[in-house]
């Protein structure tokens, strides 16, 4: 949908097909975060229909509803998506204010009933595990001195009782502003490890020799870009803003801003099983590069053989 063709299609797919870092969060947890990540990439699904869809709005935003709602009776952590559904209604190419207003409306009654209905079961557990998230080491392959934020996973509420009369809401926000260069630092950090996932794992334990073949040789092709990491992401970025530059396409533009949106929460809790999926936008910003680099070489090739 995104670059029309079959052929880059394919080759994402292989790509994320043998994922070690994705296949490994499937063998572990299957039940419980791989189930998450199936919900999430649909979620994504039906907000690109959303985006780009020139049928009546309301009829897909109606379906849509339904399905996203269903789906946090599952996975609470889909309600970050709300906004983001928001957003793609108003993105729309339709130009009926109305519709997209009613759209709207029946989306977040259909939503925001779901979510209480999620959310009440443990009362008070979104801050406390929003605390939770501040234990988490920054650089999970260094040593624990080099962690941000509390040691325990129930600090938050023991902080937030001495210090604020047990509002956690307080509590968790005080911390942020007051730490909120170090927050940045993760969240950059966040994004250049997501950014680089692709290309950062691709060896499994030798379940079987002709599949571990196929790993171990699409992780040698694919290093190359973690080992010239900042030149890979310096030319990623120079690509990406020329391309709209010349042709401002909004699925790519939405793409970016889902893509840092997503990391900024999952940087608050940077643990694999959370983020795993996230490596769907990271091969998609690889396809662009690729398919970018190769509409400009044949640019310049052109050019030059007509001089």
């Amino acid at each position: 949908k995104i670059f029309k063709s079959k052929i880059l299609s394919f080759f994402s797919s292989f790509i994320w097909v043998f994922s070690s870092f994705h296949l490994m969060n499937l063998f572990s947890s299957p039940m419980r975060d791989y189930l998450k990540a199936n919900l999430f990439i649909l979620c994504f699904i039906l907000i690109y229909f959303i985006l780009e869809s020139k049928k009546p709005l309301f009829k897909i935003v109606f379906f849509s509803s339904l399905i996203f709602s269903s789906s946090l009776l599952f996975k609470t952590d889909l309600r970050m998506l709300t906004p983001i559904f928001i957003l793609a209604i108003f993105l729309n190419e339709n130009k009926l204010l109305k519709e997209k207003i009613r759209s709207t409306i029946f989306f977040l009654s259909t939503s925001l009933y779901f979510i209480f209905l999620s959310s009440s079961v443990y009362p008070g557990r979104t801050f406390h595990r929003l605390g939770a998230t501040l234990s988490n080491d920054m650089f999970p392959e260094k040593d624990f001195l080099n962690s941000f934020g509390p040691i325990s996973d129930s600090i938050m509420i023991y902080q937030s009782c001495v210090s604020y009369n047990c509002n956690m809401l307080f509590s968790y926000f005080n911390y942020f502003v007051l730490h909120i260069d170090e927050m940045l630092i993760k969240y950059l950090y966040s994004i250049k490890k997501v950014f680089l996932l692709p290309f950062s794992h691709g060896i499994l334990p030798k379940i079987n020799t002709a599949i571990s073949e196929i790993f171990f040789l699409k992780f040698n092709l694919l290093r190359v870009f973690v080992i010239f990491d900042k030149i890979y992401i310096a030319l990623s970025f120079v690509l990406i803003f020329l391309s709209l530059y010349k042709n401002k396409d909004l699925k790519v533009i939405f793409s970016i801003i889902l893509f840092l949106y997503l990391c900024f929460f999952y940087s608050l809790q940077f643990q694999g099983r959370h983020y795993f999926f996230l490596e769907v936008f990271s091969i998609i910003f690889f396809m662009f590069f690729l398919n970018s680099g190769a509409i400009m070489f044949k640019q310049i090739k052109n050019k030059l053989n007509n001089e």
